[in-house]
């Protein structure tokens, strides 16, 4: 997040070759990536955070479209925030390709290739993609499908 803190050691994330029986998933074809966590200190102090836990288990905030509370856990808020945003950047966002355009989408924006325990499914009312990304952020490089 920044230069003095907090101190990260280890990344978690739940892989990137598994996609299942479907031979096109992005997974399967080493595009993907599904981060589930992190562990670090902060001001000396040793922390774990994962994202079904710290996130994905948290009650809906009524009226926010994120229900990470930043005055309950400033670390998880700030750090899942953060990685939400380096994906938006970094990886597909709004569109595959040339289709990506500028500005990326926020939490809160319906759709997208960012999925994470507060998407918002487009389009509605199945909640399929969010309820199967309770336990961590999905980004990917490249097509869905080929």
């Amino acid at each position: 997040m920044k230069a003095i803190g907090p101190d990260v050691t280890v990344i978690r994330h739940m892989g990137i070759g598994h996609g299942g029986d479907d031979p096109t998933d992005c997974h399967n074809h080493g595009r993907a990536l599904d981060f589930s966590g992190i562990d670090g200190s902060s001001s000396g102090m040793p922390f774990k955070r994962k994202i079904q836990e710290d996130w994905g288990n948290k009650p809906v905030i009524s009226g926010t479209p994120l229900r990470l509370d930043p005055t309950k856990d400033s670390l998880a808020h700030d750090f899942f925030r953060t990685v939400f945003s380096f994906a938006t950047l970094e990886c597909e966002c709004n569109g595959i390709g040339p289709a990506n355009k500028w500005p990326p989408k926020e939490i809160g924006d319906k759709g997208g290739y960012v999925l994470h325990p507060d998407y918002i499914d487009h389009p509605p009312p199945a909640q399929q993609l969010r309820r199967d990304h309770q336990n961590h952020i999905h980004m990917q490089v490249g097509p869905t499908h080929q």
